[in-house]
């Protein structure tokens, strides 16, 4: 997985691009959209050469997210939060606590990264902020929210695919309008039905909102969203 615009975008604005080497707040000569390596006092580049110096530290930071990707299987916006995040303070061995630590644990535990020292950065904050909305935000695609789940140590889960039939195995399980992430919580969509042991549904899409898997089935006769949890992180009610 590569980082997407708009990973390269959230990075670009909160670090801004600056042609001639200056020290930055935590005292390191920089230059372009926050290069470090090998930057020296006078030194002057293009515009070009900003963009190139960008795209190979991308490369660095990606494999220091990717390096826990067996465990989490980041989606598109949680790579590029988190390589915005590696970006800036380094690396996400801290912030996972070694790939110890839930979704929910590293979205709560991004916002505390705002500091220069110990005082607090304003640009910090609202860096922070920004990535964690995106680490959060589900991944769209054609209408609904798809994320396709994979096996993890923690997981029952299987590998939801779409367009793929599966069986219920809870005795009852509820269908729900849209659920979201409100305050890092996942906040359920309203009842609509509820589904028998055994019952054939289709996927159409599935969504990751922190360790649950929403599971979509298509639109009720009244233009409603219809999602199920398969998987909540502990237990699966779809196999």
């Amino acid at each position: 997985m590569k980082t997407s615009q708009v990973g390269i975008r959230l990075i670009k604005e909160h670090e801004g691009c600056r042609l001639a080497a200056y020290v930055c707040p935590g005292g390191v000569w920089t230059i372009g959209y926050g290069h470090t390596s090998g930057v020296y006092q006078g030194q002057k580049i293009t515009q070009a050469q900003a963009e190139s110096f960008l795209n190979d530290d991308l490369v660095k930071y990606e494999a220091k997210v990717m390096k826990y990707n067996d465990k989490y299987r980041w989606n598109q916006n949680e790579l590029d939060a988190l390589v915005s995040f590696a970006y800036n303070i380094g690396s996400i061995d801290q912030l996972t606590a070694g790939g110890t630590r839930d979704r929910k644990t590293i979205a709560e535990k991004m916002l505390l990264y705002n500091k220069i020292g110990k005082t607090e950065s304003a640009g910090l904050t609202k860096r922070r902020e920004a990535e964690r909305a995106l680490f959060l935000k589900p991944v769209s695609c054609t209408g609904a929210t798809v994320q396709a789940a994979s096996k993890e140590p923690v997981h029952i889960q299987i590998n939801y695919q779409p367009g793929t039939t599966y069986k219920v195995t809870a005795s009852n399980l509820i269908v729900r309008t849209k659920p979201r992430i409100k305050g890092g919580k996942v906040v359920k969509g309203a009842r609509l039905s509820s589904l028998k042991k055994g019952t054939v549904i289709k996927n159409l899409a599935t969504m990751r909102l922190n360790d649950e898997i929403w599971m979509y089935l298509g639109l009720d006769k009244q233009g409603r969203e219809q999602w199920v949890c398969a998987d909540t992180g502990l237990k699966a009610y779809v196999e």
